[in-house]
């Protein structure tokens, strides 16, 4: 997370708000990033990647294989596409 940035917490959703930090483009919250239950924060594509999967599978036909290996999704948010950063995100737990 960068500099700035705090987490807010409630029962029902997390979310992050960004700060401290310039940037030189505008967001534009096309992107979705998911943690994994091994830590990694990224699309599936990067994680299937890491693994070694095919990468001609379908979304859902990565995280089959995925959680075969015994990585499963925990969670995700809406983030800038170029940046990866959001100013207001919503995280949502599985």
């Amino acid at each position: 997370m960068k500099q700035g940035c705090r987490i807010l917490k409630t029962e029902e959703l997390s979310a992050i708000i960004c700060g401290g930090e310039a940037t030189d483009h505008t967001c534009d919250n096309k992107d979705i990033v998911y943690t994994f239950s091994d830590g990694f924060k990224g699309s599936v594509f990067d994680k299937a990647k890491i693994e070694k999967l095919n990468l001609q599978l379908c979304e859902e036909d990565k995280l089959h294989f995925l959680a075969e290996k015994g990585i499963y999704l925990t969670g995700g948010g809406v983030a800038c596409s170029i940046c990866k950063r959001s100013e207001l995100d919503n995280l949502y737990n599985y």
